[in-house]
């Protein structure tokens, strides 16, 4: 009888089994975001919210997420391409796509960094590019205006 040639992954090398492994698991990642609304999008963060809570209170999202339409960009077809519904959304199962804007959803992580204590304050006022000029350490004087 003879032996039968069988690829195992012990076979492949070690990029092979990682790009492998790779597309396996973006195949089964059913709420990962389409290459292609994060690249038309760069000002967003998206997540997937629950459409039917989302429903429940009015299409008010606690955290203040707005659903992304897909609809508006005609130019594309991206309303066709993402397995979107009649209401141009693109949805997944009960999951459907919403985002922040970018400027937000960084002045949140930046506030979570401060409450978890991973950041301090005058670090935060340092690297802003808008207090550029402050100094939290600065003397500071007093003067009073008499009218």
């Amino acid at each position: 009888m003879d032996s039968v040639q069988k690829l195992g992954l012990d076979k492949l090398s070690a990029h092979e089994k990682s790009s492998m492994l790779k597309s396996y698991y973006d195949r089964r990642q059913i709420l990962k975001v389409p290459q292609d609304i994060l690249d038309s999008n760069p000002d967003k963060v998206f997540c997937f919210i629950n459409m039917n809570k989302l429903e429940k209170t009015g299409f008010w999202h606690p955290q203040g997420y707005k659903l992304y339409k897909t609809g508006v960009d005609t130019e594309n077809m991206v309303a066709d391409k993402f397995n979107s519904g009649n209401d141009g959304l693109v949805h997944r199962n009960e999951m459907v796509l919403a985002y922040l804007p970018k400027e937000e959803w960084e002045q949140r992580e930046m506030e979570q960094a401060l409450v978890r204590a991973t950041k301090q304050v005058t670090d935060v006022l340092t690297e802003n590019e808008a207090l550029r000029g402050f100094s939290p350490f600065a003397k500071q004087t007093t003067e009073q205006v008499r009218y």
